[in-house]
């Protein structure tokens, strides 16, 4: 398409008579009072009941109340903002005990326990089941000094169109669907 240059609006077509039978009439109307027909305001198209009408819900337009078909209302785009989060970095762990230290921390406080339970007189089970006692806890204290360090997220928002208005051929305002 070309350049689109501003134009005067003006109606189109007799306004002084009906486009259907020819009768005079007031030109700001848009029924005639002998054939019966609705038309419209702007192009005087016959409108049927089934086909979409409108009107101009500016009080300050000349369109305004007056009833507007579908051919002579435009659609305008409705901006609005989206965001969404972009992933700037990863999360990771930064710091953690190897696996094979704190599977020798257990076994280390396990002969421990065991040697401390001899040493007193326990019997050997009751040392063995101590020092697996305080070798599982040494054991789940050294695995929870595991550092991570969370996701870094970016919040992006962008002007985009969301959706579309049907607005008034003159004064492109908002229009009534009837």
């Amino acid at each position: 398409m070309g350049d689109e240059r501003q134009r005067a609006y003006r109606r189109v077509g007799e306004t002084a008579k009906c486009p259907a039978c020819g009768v005079p009439m007031d030109p700001a109307a848009y029924r005639c009072p002998r054939c019966l027909i609705y038309f419209c305001f702007k192009c005087r198209r016959r409108v049927q009941q089934r086909d979409p009408q409108f009107q101009c819900m500016n009080q300050q337009c000349k369109q305004y109340g007056k009833m507007l078909c579908n051919a002579c209302i435009i659609e305008v785009p409705v901006m609005g903002d989206r965001s969404w989060e972009v992933l700037v970095e990863e999360g990771k762990t930064l710091q953690t005990v190897p696996g094979n230290v704190i599977a020798w921390a257990f076994f280390i406080i396990l002969g421990i326990g065991l040697g401390t339970g001899l040493y007193f007189g326990l019997p050997w089970w009751g040392g063995l089941v101590g020092g697996a006692v305080l070798g599982g806890i040494l054991a789940g204290w050294l695995s929870s000094l595991t550092e991570y360090k969370q996701p870094v997220y970016r919040t992006v928002t962008e002007n985009v169109e969301v959706g579309r208005s049907k607005c008034c051929i003159a004064c492109r305002q908002a229009v009534q669907h009837l």
